[in-house]
């Protein structure tokens, strides 16, 4: 249930953060994404950091959370890094061609999507993975109540077989 959780807040800021207008015209400036591609970046660390208890039951499951974050985490780094490196080469340019900012701006725009899509797509891996490991748990289960009841009859029988015996003994006295 926490995975579905995180998962939906994870998504739910993706969703948000898509939905911003990347290809607007100059009043969207570099520093703007900067500080959301920060924002996101913090967001992500506290869903991290708050943990859930069943991922902490787990390794596995914690791991997969924590490779899931480290990705998102390092294509949130990688995306400042080229809008720093980008903003570099703005500076020592008097004027802005107008082909390079929006080439920029879609490039962005798709390392964005990228990144959205493979964080959707492993959180949805870890979440079949959930299931499968559900459906296990679940045919344990049952495999354990089959046998109770197995070791029951068996009990029962052995019983009853003991009570005839001890019928046949006591008529040949």
């Amino acid at each position: 249930m926490e995975m579905l959780q995180v998962g939906f807040l994870v998504v739910g800021a993706f969703i948000l953060w898509s939905s911003m207008n990347l290809t607007a015209p100059a009043p969207v400036t570099p520093n703007d994404v900067t500080g959301e591609l920060n924002s996101l970046l913090e967001f992500i660390q506290k869903i991290r950091n708050k943990g859930t208890p069943l991922a902490h039951s787990d390794r596995r499951k914690q791991q997969a959370l924590d490779q899931v974050f480290d990705e998102a985490e390092q294509t949130i780094h990688d995306l400042l890094k080229s809008i720093k490196e980008k903003g570099e080469v703005m500076k020592g340019r008097a004027g802005t061609d107008e082909v390079e900012y929006k080439q920029a701006w879609e490039a962005l725009t798709e390392s964005i999507d990228a990144l959205k899509t493979s964080f959707m797509s492993d959180l949805q891996n870890i979440n079949n993975e959930f299931g499968a490991m559900h459906g296990i748990h679940t045919s344990l289960e049952v495999g354990q109540t089959n046998v109770k009841q197995l070791i029951q009859e068996a009990m029962e029988k052995s019983r009853d077989a003991q009570s005839s015996l001890d019928a046949i003994y006591d008529m040949h006295r």
